[in-house]
């Protein structure tokens, strides 16, 4: 598998801006390998700019989980990815690595 293209799903929660009612979503995320690390990709996500460095600190310094867009009122709805989902995610990664 090219390295460019490790895509897997997550389940998120999303809170809505307008009414503050919270629901899961399925995103989907992707991992780009730039010199300077590689970079996790959210698609679904509210703004659709949802990334980060990822690395196994990173993911060790979840506590909970990853505000992913904090969320702004009457404009952007606030999404959290809960600390299991992004730890299967990064063993996805990880495993396609190998």
């Amino acid at each position: 598998m090219d390295k460019n293209s490790h895509m897997g799903s997550m389940i998120g929660k999303l809170t809505s801006c307008v009414t503050g009612k919270e629901s899961d979503v399925t995103v989907f995320f992707d991992v780009k390998y730039r010199e300077s690390g590689k970079v996790f990709q959210l698609y679904g996500g509210p703004t659709s700019f949802e990334s980060f460095y990822i690395t196994e600190k990173s993911i060790e310094a979840l506590s909970q989980g990853w505000v992913a867009c904090i969320g702004t009122s009457m404009r952007w709805d606030r999404l959290f990815i809960p600390r299991e989902e992004m730890v299967k995610a990064f063993n996805i990664i990880k495993s396609k690595e190998k």
